[in-house]
């Protein structure tokens, strides 16, 4: 598809919550873009938020590949025994008695977490969040994001994040 078609499907179906960049992608490999001219862009955003793993790195191919032969996923209601052994190298390398870890899938969902567990383990109603932070879209995580513009079509907001 060239740019126009790409623009044109993406305006028809997705919901249009970003202003997008006038540009479209054909594939990655390291650091590069390259759009359907084969024009190459250094991602200066390494992906995106939680996935800045770069593009088409030879070992990342392959283990997701293997993964994906058996498995792309399983539910959090299932024992799996990549995610354990994953979760037992994050506490290896984690400072003090930091031994678990929550497995989410996006930052908003994280910060909705974290969120949660500060007024479980604090009892108070209330956080601190950054000033003009971004904190995600979900509606936890947009009361304590700090920019109205994402926060003024939502309000009122859920209260309690300052």
């Amino acid at each position: 598809m060239d740019f126009k078609e790409v623009k044109e499907l993406s305006s028809k179906y997705l919901f249009q919550n970003y202003g997008r960049i006038e540009l479209s992608f054909t594939h990655g490999k390291g650091c590069y873009l390259y759009d359907a001219s084969g024009k190459e862009y250094l991602d200066l955003v390494s992906g995106i938020a939680v996935n800045s793993i770069g593009y088409s790195h030879p070992e990342w191919v392959k283990a997701m590949q293997e993964q994906v032969a058996k498995f792309a996923h399983v539910s959090n209601l299932y024992y799996v025994e990549e995610q354990a052994k994953l979760a037992e190298k994050i506490a290896s390398i984690t400072p003090g008695e930091l031994n678990r870890t929550l497995f989410v899938n996006s930052g908003a969902e994280a910060n909705e977490g974290a969120l949660k567990l500060a007024v479980r383990y604090t009892g108070r109603s209330k956080v601190m969040a950054a000033l003009n932070g971004f904190h995600g879209r979900t509606a936890a995580a947009l009361g304590a994001t700090g920019q109205t513009k994402y926060q003024a079509s939502f309000e009122p907001l859920i209260s309690g994040a300052y």
